[in-house]
């Protein structure tokens, strides 16, 4: 009977989750999300994303930090960990001025010139399917507080018919809104599968990021003292 009873509540809960779901039209979903990122504007406040690749038994891990004091001043600390690299680097922006120092060396001022940045390549691979569906998944605890949760699902098939590879790609986002209506979380999760005619299994590939929003009126950013160039 006990066993009965548990089954029925977990079916009920199941049902109850489902029936809170709703798919949205891509046009809403964009509005629902980037009003809860407009609602940071001009305030300070902090982003944290953290990056984890996984390809086989290797592992690469990424961090960034980014704090906003205000809408003239920021700065971003970035760290990578890989079996062979370990590197780290900030960066300040204020006003028009940036400096930047890498592994705790001496600060650099000096911006980054228009146009200076390498133009993206082409790629070579035809899109043979590309589709992405849109729910509100209704409310959600999280930290004790109950978010209005929100996920976006994209699942493509593409060929590289120069290696005679079908690349199948999903993508799965997770957003929590609080009830004043920020964007608090965001996780995604990124998998990735490669076939060929020699390795008709594939190859898997796994990423997933974590990013996270907090106000914090402390945050100060002062420029530092640059090494002269």
């Amino acid at each position: 009977m006990k066993k009965a009873l548990c089954l029925v509540i977990l079916l009920l809960t199941a049902a109850g989750l489902r029936a809170q779901e709703r798919t949205l039209e891509k046009a809403e979903f964009e509005r629902v999300i980037g009003q809860s990122q407009q609602k940071y504007f001009g305030l300070s406040y902090r982003e944290t994303e953290t990056s984890d690749n996984s390809v086989g038994n290797n592992k690469v891990v990424s961090k960034f930090v980014w704090e906003f004091a205000g809408r003239n001043a920021r700065r971003l600390f970035y760290q990578f960990d890989s079996p062979t690299i370990k590197t780290k680097k900030e960066i300040i922006t204020i006003g028009g001025k940036t400096y930047t120092r890498t592994d705790d060396g001496e600060w650099i001022e000096g911006a980054t010139p228009p146009g200076s940045q390498p133009p993206a390549a082409q790629s070579p691979l035809e899109t043979a399917d590309d589709r992405t569906v849109y729910k509100s998944l209704g409310p959600e605890k999280l930290n004790e507080t109950e978010m209005s949760v929100y996920a976006s699902e994209q699942t493509q098939k593409k060929i590289d018919r120069a290696r005679g590879q079908e690349l199948f790609l999903t993508i799965t986002t997770k957003y929590w809104i609080d009830p004043d209506g920020r964007l608090v979380r965001k996780e995604t999760v990124m998998e990735n599968l490669i076939k060929s005619e020699q390795n008709p299994e594939g190859r898997r590939f796994r990423h997933t990021r974590v990013a996270v929003w907090e106000l914090d009126p402390n945050i100060r950013i002062e420029a530092p003292v640059a090494a002269a160039r």
